[in-house]
């Protein structure tokens, strides 16, 4: 009865005495049968199960996808784009990049869901299901394709580090547009988080970000 069988052993003659006896033996028995358990307990082999471990350290790296940077430049962090959508989250985390040059890379294996007439976006869909928004430039919707060139079409299945999109990043700036990039996980809420692993100067093709499923 453990605990429940103390009230039983009060004595009306000493209270306090047999109470705290009893309390005493339950303890002593408590602590004999877990040192007993303790010295005696072995699993089926006597071992522990290495390759049990070696799974369960497997299964946590599949559990997390690493993204690269579709371009060469400095990384920034969202809080920084000037653009309210991108820099306060409202379409996913992730990163931008400020380019140095116009070459847009996949930043992972997958298929081309979203390719914009206008070629300033291209929306992928990862072989793990991340979905990533590449978003080239801030409002450059407005050059209606303008200085911008394809090497994919809508539904191609590409490789991480496959050349998207070329850009004449002068020619926008010229214009009058940012070149600055964000890169969006839009279904963020699908994953435990979305961490960015690198600060300053990236190159292209470079990880930079970590999707934990």
């Amino acid at each position: 009865m453990g605990v429940f069988s103390l009230p039983g052993m009060i004595n009306p003659a000493n209270a306090g005495g047999s109470l705290i006896m009893g309390a005493l033996y339950l303890l002593a028995s408590t602590v004999a049968g877990f040192v007993g358990a303790f010295l005696t307990f072995k699993d089926e082999d006597g071992t522990v199960k290495e390759s049990a471990r070696k799974e369960s350290v497997s299964e946590l790296k599949v559990k997390k996808e690493e993204l690269a940077s579709p371009l060469t430049g400095k990384l920034l962090p969202l809080s920084e784009v000037k653009d309210e959508a991108f820099s306060g989250e409202l379409l996913g985390k992730g990163f931008a990049v400020d380019p140095t040059d116009g070459n847009v890379y996949a930043p992972c294996d997958g298929t081309v869901m979203t390719l914009f007439p206008t070629l300033h976006a291209v929306g992928i869909v990862s072989n793990n299901g991340a979905e990533v928004l590449v978003h080239i430039g801030l409002d450059t919707v407005q050059l209606n394709g303008e200085h911008f060139k394809a090497h994919v079409a809508q539904g191609d299945k590409v490789t991480k580090g496959q050349l998207l999109i070329t850009v004449d990043i002068d020619a926008v700036k010229a214009a009058g547009f940012s070149v600055v990039t964000p890169v969006i996980i839009t279904n963020t809420a699908d994953y435990l988080d979305v961490v960015t692993t690198k600060e300053g100067n990236v190159n292209s093709k470079e990880d930079v970000l970590t999707v934990i499923i």
